[in-house]
């Protein structure tokens, strides 16, 4: 009796560890997919370079999280917002997948710094950042913006003043 216990409880911890392994390396290269497709598409959209340390996939809940996040501009390379981290909770209805619907559940930021420049002619650097394009062939919604222990800079350079925001949440 004590063997058959015994390898009845060792190939239930192998069972185990099997699949802890797939799951973990799941998760893992699921980010990288991720990372793969979807970011260029998304860089496409804004007109904007994103990079981020490195990425997570979760998978209860569902989201997809970015360390040290920055969008910058692409021909300046001038930031337009860093964050510590940005989770993005996705919705996955298959249903709405199918019909090409991405649905955000929320998109949260992390000690984010926005930094907003108003040059001397009058533009700022947020033009430009949803450029008119016809529509895309994927329809993206997203539900609530949660902002946590945020920073506004803005730079005036047509009136020569500076205003710093701080610990902004919304």
């Amino acid at each position: 009796m004590s063997r058959k216990a015994t390898i009845i409880v060792s190939l239930a911890l192998l069972l185990l560890v099997a699949v802890l392994s797939t799951l973990f390396l799941q998760r893992h290269s699921l980010s990288n997919i991720l990372e793969q497709k979807i970011i260029s598409h998304i860089e496409d959209e804004i007109g904007r370079k994103i990079a981020f340390a490195d990425s997570r996939v979760h998978i209860r809940p569902f989201y997809w999280q970015w360390n040290n996040a920055v969008l910058s501009d692409r021909k300046s390379g001038e930031v337009l917002l860093k964050a510590k981290t940005v989770r993005i909770y996705l919705d996955m209805d298959l249903g709405l997948l199918r019909m090409k619907v991405v649905s955000i559940r929320e998109l949260r930021f992390t000690d984010p710094v926005l930094t907003v420049v108003r040059y001397s002619d009058g533009k700022t650097n947020l033009a430009g950042l949803f450029p008119k394009r016809p529509p895309p062939a994927w329809h993206v919604t997203i539900d609530k913006i949660d902002v946590t222990h945020g920073r506004i800079l803005y730079d005036d350079r047509l009136a020569y003043r500076a205003l710093n925001l701080q610990d902004v949440s919304v």
